[in-house]
């Protein structure tokens, strides 16, 4: 029988219970913001309604009525993922969306805690809650949003996947633990593209069974792997086959480690999707903080304190997601759940482990909790607001054009539209079928992207792109709301005889209609659009007094209202920087 809880350990319980429910409360509190998320949604209720899987992209004017093979891969890869959010949504509302993404935060670290103190196995709660506390604080401050897709069931495959893969090995209930493998596998690739992550995590461990073998002089260790044989080839079972693992694996790996250098610098549409940038950026360019990269690898190498305890195939699945995650910033995520499992075989053998295992632990245990300290002062200096759960006033973030939308609807504008790209799935979400839009965050027609792109910057030939695409009415931003810059367009749009009209101007979102071709709406002056452009700027520069691009920003704002003395004053702390008279007619007329 298992003897009584020491005082320490009902300590360690209490403080996990608190702990737990608390990261539960910040990560179902928080309103949603990642913008892909209303495209999912939008797609799994059409899939749900039609009874099958989507054939097309209905929802972008722009896509092609005949999708390629490439293209169809990309909108078919997720479908049973969005069937499944959207049936969330269907019962319980943005509420019950949020909630979804705080379970799916918080429980792999609760399965976490009780297997590493339950079993046969000398319990020790204070080293597990020093290892799951940090990685899980991370994700809920600042990883929380890519919860919000399908991927949220990605992240929790890999824990449960690491878990069959080490039953799968024993002899003690093999073949049921090879069919849930197999399973998993064949249900992972119609919920979300990174089963193909699985496909790695399977690799990876089949290496370090290898090594198992040759250490070991037998072949022993290396009959599972036919039951991984087995798992990978039921990953085949998805709309799209191995087709989509193909083109990961044969090209399009290559060049996503190609647009993250790119990401680093600037260039294209495609290439500053956040997901594409590696993780050094994230520190150098999005003031990340210092935990990730060192948390990443620090799971690993805790392994390897645990003086001879350690499997090679856990090892060698740790040092896969530190890798992983440093050349894929999402892949901070998968690792931050994932790393915490590869300890736990070494947590199962403490009782086991030779003379001074247990001081090694303590010592790569307070590793843990000093990341976790400077992650908290650094976090809380950063935003105070971020450890406090957050009442359910707003379920979906400020930054949607909630109100641009429903006055797009209750005034009948007519179409088509040009819209920011990150609205997309929103607009969809809130107008389809009334409208389509011109592109969403799938980015189905490149051409179309690039086309965007010239015309959002008001390049030379932007008029062309709007004729081209025959577009009657604009939404959206005035100010970036992540590089701070005003959106050239806007700029264009608001001079005189720019042929278009301001018709709607709330917080950062704008609509603007072609002229006199939308007569029942009344023209709003240029003034209201600056005053809006300067309310953003201020709301940039609370966080960053010295961010250039705001501060340039508040003085092409402030010269559009007319207090050109103010403006200058910006002007001389920004050496280099030109007149925003002579910004603004930079821009070119047509």
């Amino acid at each position: 029988m298992p003897g009584k809880l020491t005082k320490p350990e009902i300590a360690a319980h209490v403080l996990a219970s608190v702990f737990f429910i608390y990261a539960l409360l910040l990560a179902s509190g928080r309103p949603l913001s990642d913008p892909d998320i209303f495209w999912h949604l939008k797609a799994g209720q059409e899939t749900v309604s039609q009874g099958h899987i989507l054939r097309s992209d209905p929802f972008c004017y722009t896509s092609p009525a005949k999708l390629s093979p490439t293209q169809l891969r990309g909108i078919r890869s997720q479908w049973l993922g969005q069937a499944l959010l959207y049936l969330v949504y269907a019962v319980a509302g943005i509420r019950g969306l949020l909630m979804f993404r705080g379970l799916f935060i918080v429980m792999p670290f609760v399965a976490f805690y009780l297997i590493a103190n339950g079993g046969r196995r000398e319990k020790s709660p204070w080293t597990a809650l020093s290892i799951a506390a940090p990685a899980l604080s991370i994700l809920v401050i600042e990883f929380s949003n890519v919860f919000e897709r399908p991927q949220a069931f990605s992240f929790v495959f890999v824990p449960i996947l690491l878990y069959l893969l080490e039953r799968a090995g024993r002899r003690e209930r093999r073949l049921l633990h090879a069919a849930l493998l197999c399973l998993l596998m064949a249900l992972w690739a119609n919920i979300h593209g990174g089963f193909i992550l699985g496909f790695g995590v399977i690799v990876a461990w089949a290496v370090g069974l290898c090594i198992e073998s040759i250490a070991a002089r037998s072949l022993a260790p290396l009959k599972p792997v036919s039951f991984y044989a087995a798992a990978i080839a039921a990953s085949g079972l998805n709309p799209n086959g191995f087709a989509l693992l193909l083109s990961y694996v044969g090209g399009f790996v290559p060049s996503h480690l190609t647009m993250g250098a790119q990401a680093a610098a600037g260039g294209d549409l495609s290439a500053n999707i956040i997901e594409y940038k590696p993780l050094w950026f994230l520190i150098k360019g999005l003031h990340f903080t210092f935990p990730y990269f060192i948390f990443a690898f620090f799971g690993a190498i805790l392994i390897f304190l645990i003086a001879g305890k350690a499997r090679p195939a856990m090892i060698s699945v740790a040092l896969f997601l530190s890798l992983f995650a440093s050349i894929w910033s999402r892949g901070v995520a998968f690792a931050l759940i994932a790393l915490p499992f590869t300890a736990y075989g070494a947590l199962a053998n403490i009782g086991t482990a030779k003379k001074g295992a247990k001081k090694r632990l303590a010592v790569a245990c307070s590793g843990f909790l000093i990341i976790w300290a400077g992650f908290a002062i650094n976090a809380w200096e950063t935003d105070p607001y971020a450890f406090r759960p957050q009442a359910a006033g707003h379920s979906i973030t400020s930054s949607m054009p909630s109100e641009a939308a429903g006055f797009i609807a209750a005034n009948n504008i007519e179409g088509p539209m040009l819209n920011k790209v990150e609205w997309g799935g929103y607009l969809i979400w809130r107008l389809y079928p009334r409208y389509k839009v011109f592109l969403d965050g799938q980015l189905v027609n490149i051409s179309a992207a690039q086309d965007y792109l010239k015309a959002i910057g008001a390049t030379p030939g932007w008029r062309g792109i709007l004729d081209k695409y025959r577009v009657k009415f604009i939404v959206t931003e005035l100010v970036n709301d992540n590089a701070g810059q005003a959106v050239p367009l806007a700029l264009a749009l608001l001079r005189p005889a720019s042929g278009w009209e301001l018709v709607f101007c709330q917080d950062n979102s704008a609509v603007f209609v072609k002229e006199h071709s939308q007569k029942r709406l009344f023209e709003l002056p240029a003034e209201i659009a600056y005053e809006a452009m300067l309310e953003e700027a201020y709301g940039l520069l609370a966080g960053r007094p010295d961010f250039k691009d705001a501060l340039f920003t508040k003085a092409i704002a402030l010269y559009g209202l007319g207090r050109n003395t103010e403006s200058g004053e910006i002007l001389q702390a920004l050496p280099g920087a030109p007149e925003p008279a002579a910004f603004i007619k930079s821009i070119p007329q047509n």
